[in-house]
């Protein structure tokens, strides 16, 4: 399917001629799964982190806390979604169908390695969003006066 120079308009005239209704909604199965990974690694992660470091580290509860601490949510959300990433990019590419018929493809072609593919430029792009996030997350709990956990 050509995209490159098609309009918004034209594309989506294309998709529901060839792929009907359907066609719009390709891949978002495995998006929801992405942004629950997502969710997961950096939820979990930012809390079980911080306390840790506030524990082992003897450091107040502030900036260079919350910034370690936003890195592993960062790292260990990147871990997570990646793999995610991959199925989701050739899912929608058309390259394969179903998630589960994705990932077996991929491991038996190209090894269980090939499912974390581009997991440095994902973590240079959710690394930067964990620290925006927690950053402003702590500092807003703090102005309005709630206190660390």
């Amino acid at each position: 399917m050509k995209v490159a120079g098609d309009g918004m308009v034209s594309l989506l005239q294309r998709i529901l001629r060839e792929e009907g209704v359907k066609g719009l909604y390709r891949g978002v199965v495995v998006n929801v799964q992405r942004a629950a990974l997502v969710n997961l690694g950096e939820l979990s992660t930012y809390d079980q982190a911080k306390k840790l470091i506030l524990k082992r580290s003897g450091l107040d509860d502030g900036l260079a806390v919350h910034t370690l601490s936003a890195f592993c949510s960062g790292f260990v959300a990147s871990i997570c979604a990646t793999p995610a990433d991959v199925v989701k990019s050739r899912v929608m590419a058309g390259q394969a169908h179903g998630v589960v018929a994705c990932v077996r493809k991929i491991v038996g072609e190209e090894g269980l390695w090939a499912l974390w593919k581009g997991f440095f430029p994902n973590w240079g792009r959710l690394g930067p969003w964990q620290l925006a996030f927690w950053i402003t997350y702590e500092h807003t709990r703090q102005a309005m006066g709630y206190g660390g956990f």
